[in-house]
């Protein structure tokens, strides 16, 4: 039995929705592998214990908030704000963590909101009508 037109296509902008957020979240954690093996090598880290914590919370966010994106229709708005709030205290921390040269030239600050921007814009625009988006 085929579906109907429009049920169609919410399930292929889902998987592509999905697609861009999943593409965009393992580019960012793979940005920061390639700085810490970068920075390990030039010895650009003035806090070893803080730069931990803060790619530990985002690998440990990730670990939550990957299976979200897969499993969930439509993100909760919790979910959105606690992706939003984490990328933002590791990249207002990591700074902290390293020395000023090593920052400037190999971390990539830039890159890391790339991952929110692509969940946020999966909510936009906001539903107009019809029953509210989950919260839970």
């Amino acid at each position: 039995m085929a579906l109907p037109r429009a049920v169609d296509l919410h399930h292929r902008i889902r998987a592509i929705s999905t697609g861009v957020i999943l593409v965009s979240r393992l580019g960012c954690l793979a940005m920061v592998v390639l700085s810490i093996v970068a920075l390990a090598r030039i010895d650009g880290y003035t806090n070893r214990p803080l730069a931990t914590v803060v790619y530990l919370g985002v690998a440990a966010w990730s670990m939550v908030f990957l299976p979200v994106v897969v499993v969930r229709d439509a993100l909760p708005r919790r979910v959105l704000a606690g992706d939003v709030a984490v990328t933002a205290a590791a990249v207002a921390t990591l700074p902290w963590a390293l020395d000023d040269e090593a920052f400037s030239t190999v971390a990539v600050p830039d890159f890391e909101p790339v991952g929110v921007s692509a969940a946020v814009a999966w909510r936009w625009p906001p539903r107009r009508g019809g029953p509210p988006p989950p919260d839970a």
